[in-house]
Formats: C-alpha cells, structure tokens, sequence
C-alpha cells in the first residue's frame, strides 16, 4: 500500500509518522507529501528524510477545482494508495473524496483555538 501524508505547516506529525514508516511500525510506504504551502516547513523535513514531496497552490492552480484536479494527478502519478491528512488545513472536496472513498484518514491531533469545530472534510 502506498501512502501519500497531506500537510500544510511545520510538519511535526509528519515526521513522527515517516519515523513510523521508517521502522516498519505502519503498514505500507509512505510515497509522497504534499502541501499546498511551497515553503512550508514540512517540505525541507521532508527532503531531509528522503520522501518525495510535492507542493502547489489553489491560487497557482486558478480555483478550487483546477486545483484538487492537480492533486488527483499527483496522486495518481505516484500511483497513491491511501491518504493521511496530518495538519492538512483545506477542505478536501469531491474529487479526492470520490476517487479515494473508504482510503482517507484525518489525523487531525489538536484543533487550533481560531478554527471553529467544523469538519475539514466535506461531502457535497
């Protein structure tokens, strides 16, 4: 099974997971990060672990939807499996949700005091 972590900041939970990944104690290989902030933290954790990381904006993509298409085919270029959320701070709309139904999880630890309790998954 292949693993892709999304994230959006400092990335320390990505890291404790990758460590995770590392030692065998997660099935699966973790394949890929993502972040939709290019110089976010967690893309230099991430090259300094090894793992491929890729990383784009909704802005530079020109919408919401151009951009989940985006994703989708990154994710299916590194040929995705299943999806980790860790600190992944967007909405994650029908087009991931319908191609990885059943294959998402939110690993959302704590929930910052400026965010009110909605979910960051939505279903139309």
């Amino acid at each position: 099974m292949r693993v892709a972590i999304l994230a959006s900041g400092n990335g320390t939970n990505f890291e404790v997971l990758a460590q995770h990944f590392k030692n065998n104690d997660l099935p699966g290989e973790l394949a890929l990060l993502f972040c939709n902030h290019p110089d976010a933290p967690v893309m230099k954790r991430a090259a300094r672990l090894g793992i491929s990381a890729e990383s784009f904006t909704v802005k530079s993509c020109g919408g919401k939807q151009e951009y989940e298409e985006k994703l989708l085919g990154v994710l299916k270029k590194y040929q995705i499996d299943f999806i980790a959320l860790a600190g992944y701070l967007r909405v994650i709309g029908p087009t991931i949700l319908d191609h990885y139904a059943h294959r998402i999880i939110n690993l959302l630890i704590g929930q910052p005091a400026h965010q009110d309790r909605k979910s960051l998954i939505q279903r139309p």
